[in-house]
């Protein structure tokens, strides 16, 4: 059948599908058209947001009146541009605008903070939110949207927060005392580095987040627990009422400990008790300082205890005097007792009432007494000699007194006392006359011994030179002239060690030398030259023999060196610390071929003189040819004594 239109059925129903086609296309479009309105009024009307759109490529589709508005670009300025020119340059450098719509485009959104430039060069930190966008009826990426908005003010606060709390942080980690923070729980909020370090912590995170009494403040000094619910600190953090505790115990994480003062008061937040905060302080130094001084105030009352003992049991009187006033702060009972009396009245008054005489006579000023001159002009007087009417100046008794005192200053230097000790000298001077008596009639008597010593030695070398001029045979004789000759030697020794001051040391060079004088006197044809270190000093034990010694050398030369019966013989005396050489030479005929002092010792008086002097000295006799003349060298170790 036809349509009377004209047309088929087919043709009609086609006619109606392609009609309601349309009409729905025209109400798609309507559709759009509202939603485009609507999306269009909304992102014009957020003016705190800048909002724009770009194609795949990042150039800028649309641009609302708050991107106008907070980036300055007019929507004419900005479409077409890529939306990477509100970068800054380093981020534009790394590429961040494109990072972000590959994280868009990847996770449908991409979020971040920066900073943005404006048309105008200035900066301002703003947070960002990029979105795909999606075609509605495909479901196809066609785009992307951007999000700002200017953070700036909060930014420049939240920096503002942060460098404050990197200044506080700096602050309480220069600090040396020890710091940290609990919540109402008594977990470790915060910390500082002298915390970390006085407990052993090496990172704050090992603190943070840690309830820490049952490992740094468990057990009081004396041992006993400490639990967390009697500790000032969690207490504080409990009930807001703050504490000061002087001498506790705090342990490190090794177990050790160290004694702390610590302050805890509580932290409040709008009103609301949010926890504690505890600062302490290692008093470990000040615990040490504690004990010294008290050692010291114990060694101190000791010694004072010690000193006043001395003072009470001096055998001399002993007087503390105030400076400059002159008040008696100690006088002990010596000095009561060598005085006679009580010290009397206040300051220096109380001397006019004293008995002192000077020892010419004139009585003693006030101003006169060791102990006023010292306390007030700082005069040092040792030994002065006073005289004392004992009990008073109307007293008969008069007694010698040696006094010293001494001013005794402050730091400054000021004197503050002075000290006086006065000794009884009467019964010891009158002990030192009568030992000066005894001593100079003990040196008459020696005087007197010694000349009949001497005399008798010279009467039996008279006796023995009368028997020699006596003896007709030429050997008796020789041996009669040796003795005297050895006598008179000893005659000699004796005077010269008698005349010497010290009895137990002699000055061996001196001595020689004055032997070798009484030497010479009797054989005027020879010379005898002496060679010494000065000031040889040794025993007079030690003395005797040698002079002896140098007696029997020195008479050979004169007799055997020289035939003729004139010529030089030297004597050289050299010492160190621990030796004495005493050198005997000649510059005569030397000695017999074969000479042999050992074999000549067993003939000889002389030589068994010379080898006996030789052991008692404990040394070694060296016999040489000179080349001309004969050398005896005695080397002997230094028996006490010095070289000067």
């Amino acid at each position: 059948m036809r349509d009377p239109l004209g047309g088929t059925a087919a043709a009609r129903q086609q006619r109606d599908s392609e009609a309601s086609r349309i009409a729905t296309l025209e109400t798609e479009v309507a559709r759009l058209r509202r939603s485009e309105a609507h999306y269009r009024t909304m992102v014009e009307s957020a003016g705190d947001f800048a909002i724009f759109t770009t194609g795949l490529d990042g150039v800028i589709t649309s641009w609302n009146p708050g991107a106008e508005r907070l980036l300055g670009w007019s929507e004419p300025e900005a479409v077409g541009q890529h939306a990477c020119m509100i970068f800054t340059p380093a981020d534009q450098a790394r590429a961040a605008c494109d990072a972000e719509m590959r994280g868009a485009r990847e996770d449908g959104r991409a979020e971040d903070e920066r900073w943005h430039v404006k048309q105008d060069g200035t900066r301002f930190w703003a947070s960002g939110l990029m979105m795909r966008l999606q075609d509605d009826v495909t479901g196809a990426h066609v785009g992307y949207l951007k999000i700002l908005r200017d953070r700036t003010p909060q930014h420049e606060a939240n920096e503002r927060v942060r460098e404050s709390e990197a200044r506080l942080r700096l602050l309480l980690n220069s600090s040396g005392e020890g710091f940290y923070a609990v919540d109402r729980e008594g977990a470790t909020t915060l910390c500082n580095a002298a915390f970390l370090r006085m407990f052993g912590f090496v990172r704050e995170e090992d603190a943070l987040g840690r309830k820490l009494h049952d490992i740094i403040h468990h057990s009081h000094p004396d041992g006993r627990g400490y639990p967390a619910h009697e500790c000032p600190i969690y207490r504080t953090a409990q009930t807001g009422d703050s504490a000061h505790v002087e001498d506790e115990m705090f342990f490190r994480l090794d177990g050790t400990s160290f004694p702390v003062e610590y302050w805890v008061h509580p932290i409040f937040r709008d009103g609301t008790l949010q926890g504690a905060v505890c600062t302490f302080i290692d008093i470990t130094g000040r615990k040490q300082a504690e004990r010294a001084l008290q050692e010291s105030q114990a060694r101190l009352r000791l010694e004072r205890e010690m000193l006043n003992a001395v003072i009470r049991q001096a055998p001399v009187g002993i007087s503390i005097a105030e400076a400059p006033s002159g008040r008696a702060i100690v006088i002990n009972d010596k000095a009561v007792e060598l005085i006679g009396h009580a010290p009397g009245g206040e300051g220096v008054e109380r001397y006019k009432s004293f008995g002192a005489v000077h020892p010419d006579g004139r009585p003693y000023a006030v101003g006169d007494y060791p102990t006023v001159r010292a306390a007030r002009d700082g005069q040092v007087i040792e030994r002065e000699a006073m005289l004392y009417r004992r009990g008073g100046p109307d007293q008969a008794e008069v007694r010698q007194l040696e006094v010293s005192s001494t001013p005794v200053r402050d730091e400054t230097g000021a004197v503050v006392a002075a000290v006086t000790v006065f000794a009884d000298a009467t019964d010891q001077r009158r002990a030192e006359a009568v030992l000066r008596e005894r001593v100079e009639q003990q040196a008459i008597l020696m005087g007197e011994v010694s000349h009949r010593v001497k005399n008798s030695l010279a009467l039996v070398a008279g006796l023995l030179g009368l028997q020699a001029r006596a003896a007709t045979d030429p050997a008796v004789r020789a041996a009669f002239e040796d003795a005297r000759a050895r006598v008179g030697t000893i005659a000699q020794v004796h005077d010269q060690l008698w005349r010497q001051t010290q009895v137990e040391t002699v000055d061996l060079s001196q001595f020689l030398k004055d032997l070798c004088v009484k030497l010479k006197e009797t054989a005027p044809n020879h010379t005898l030259v002496v060679e010494a270190n000065p000031s040889i000093v040794v025993p007079t034990d030690q003395a005797i023999p040698l002079g002896l010694l140098a007696n029997e050398l020195v008479t050979n030369a004169f007799k055997y060196a020289y035939p003729d019966g004139a010529g030089e013989v030297r004597i050289v005396l050299h010492a160190s610390a621990e030796r004495v050489r005493l050198e005997v030479a000649d510059r005569g005929v030397g000695l017999p071929d074969g000479f042999d002092l050992a074999q000549s010792a067993k003939g000889s008086l002389g030589t068994r003189l010379i080898n006996g002097f030789v052991r008692q000295l404990g040394g070694t006799l060296e016999v040489s040819d000179a080349g001309p003349g004969a050398r005896f060298v005695l080397d002997i170790p230094r028996a006490g004594g010095k070289q000067g």
